[in-house]
């Protein structure tokens, strides 16, 4: 179970990657998408279930 969901945008994934590492090492699990989610996956389902497994979500704006 991911302790943080990071919602973001693409422009600002420079700063997301420092936020993750941050978090990482501060022995935070954390459900980002790097990699983007497949195309054969049901996205919106794939972002749900991350959202609804973690106990905080940040919304980076």
């Amino acid at each position: 179970m991911p302790d943080v969901f990071i919602s973001y945008s693409r422009r600002d994934k420079p700063f997301v990657e420092r936020l993750v590492q941050t978090l990482t090492a501060a022995g935070q699990d954390v459900w980002v998408d790097f990699a983007d989610i497949p195309y054969a996956t049901d996205w919106w389902a794939e972002i749900q279930a991350g959202i609804e497994a973690s106990s905080a979500v940040v919304f980076v704006i």
